[in-house]
């Protein structure tokens, strides 16, 4: 279903925000990725030179008539990932073509967000493109989720000086993202808590409530260390999840949309980050329940909703294009955990299937991945178009042995 409305709002070389209404490009924050990561790379291709051949270059948010919208640059963070995600799938020369245009919009955002001058960057009103569907944070000062990104983005530049033999801007852009993480840890983590302060305004008070990506981005997007990235996804178990089995995306009030709702992307996103950090029951448990939201459990089966209420039913069914790739980003490199890397050369498989299903197999444009047996007593294989190495990560237990053998019966 969550193709199906990807297909549906395809627009050219790049997608439509939502069909019934929305039907603007906005800024394809998760379409793109998931294109990448079904192995339509092509398509990847030309949706990214199509949101960069704009009058500000990438990153913007494009209203219907292909104008800017006021929050310019707001779209860079997610286009930056993407472009990476599209590098390391296909190492080829977009990497190089990109970089120029990439490079002027960050110092763009930076100059906008980065107000203080401390490399951290703040919110502002309608977070909507890039805290997706923050509509209504307009707090002053430091954030941590945007200052996240900001590290993020740094090591992509770093990465793409690297490819370009710029030896020297990558070490800078990677020490700026060190720095960045740092400073983080030192303001804004609170080891009483078991997470981060959200953000502090300009006057130093400590921001208490927050979004759905101050405990999510710190597994899927920073380089913090693994205690830090699981007790803060861990705070979002007591803080965001609900009564229903469902993930709220903030702790804002009044209750209302970009406040404390039930989303579609918000879950799909957090079950990548619980697939990451090897916690695959609630990466099962998110997924399940925005598959019924786009299914069953809907006005509109087949048709990718903006949100859900208080009980899972998808609402606002408009055929999204953001929680539609949200949801296939969810479903590949969150369930069956597939990550192309290497530029191209190689292939992370880091399954976070449920121990009860005895097989099943993902048919992607290039590779397919299937496997038969429960639990550890499984047989897993893929099969590839092109010839990559394969990395196969397996969970397990604290003190829990694993034996793998390969086809031969090799240890």
């Amino acid at each position: 279903a969550a193709v199906v409305s990807l297909d549906q709002g395809r627009d050219g070389k790049a997608w439509l925000e939502g069909v019934s209404r929305w039907n603007t490009r906005w800024a394809n924050n998760y379409q793109i990725g998931a294109a990448v990561a079904m192995g339509c790379v092509g398509d990847a291709r030309g949706a990214l030179l199509e949101m960069a051949d704009v009058e500000r270059g990438p990153g913007q948010i494009l209203m219907s008539d292909g104008t800017s919208w006021v929050w310019s640059d707001d779209a860079l963070p997610y286009y930056m990932l993407q472009w990476h995600r599209y590098n390391e799938a296909t190492g080829d020369d977009l990497e190089a073509q990109l970089a120029g245009p990439v490079g002027r919009s960050f110092e763009r955002f930076m100059a906008t967000r980065d107000l203080a001058g401390t490399g951290l960057a703040g919110w502002h009103r309608g977070c909507n493109s890039f805290l997706y569907q923050a509509d209504n944070l307009n707090l002053p000062g430091q954030a941590l989720s945007p200052s996240i990104m900001v590290a993020q983005m740094r090591r992509t530049l770093a990465r793409a000086a690297e490819a370009a033999g710029d030896a020297a801007t990558a070490r800078q852009q990677r020490y700026a993202a060190d720095l960045v993480e740092r400073e983080l840890m030192r303001r804004f983590w609170d080891p009483a808590r078991g997470a981060f302060t959200p953000g502090i305004d300009t006057l130093g008070m400590a921001q208490q409530k927050g979004y759905y990506t101050d405990f999510v981005f710190p597994a899927l997007y920073s380089q913090l260390s693994p205690y830090v990235t699981w007790t803060t996804l861990a705070a979002a178990d007591e803080r965001l999840w609900t009564d229903t089995g469902l993930m709220r995306a903030g702790e804002f009030l009044p209750s209302g949309f970009g406040n404390d709702f039930v989303g579609f992307v918000q879950p799909c996103e957090a079950a990548e980050a619980y697939a990451a950090l090897g916690r695959p029951e609630r990466c099962q448990a998110l997924l399940a329940r925005m598959a019924e939201a786009i299914t069953t459990k809907t006005d509109c089966p087949g048709s990718a909703p903006e949100s859900c209420d208080g009980d899972g039913f998808g609402c606002h069914a408009y055929t999204f294009g953001n929680p539609a790739g949200a949801f296939v980003l969810g479903a590949i490199q969150g369930l069956f955990g597939l990550y192309r890397t290497q530029r191209g050369q190689g292939l992370t498989w880091r399954p976070a299937l449920p121990d009860d299903w005895e097989e099943g197999e993902l048919q992607l444009a290039d590779l397919t991945v299937s496997f038969r047996g429960r639990g550890h007593e499984r047989h897993y294989a893929c099969t590839q178009q092109k010839p990559r190495s394969l990395c196969l990560q397996l969970f397990c237990a604290a003190n829990e042995e694993i034996t793998a053998t390969d086809e031969a019966g090799r240890n």
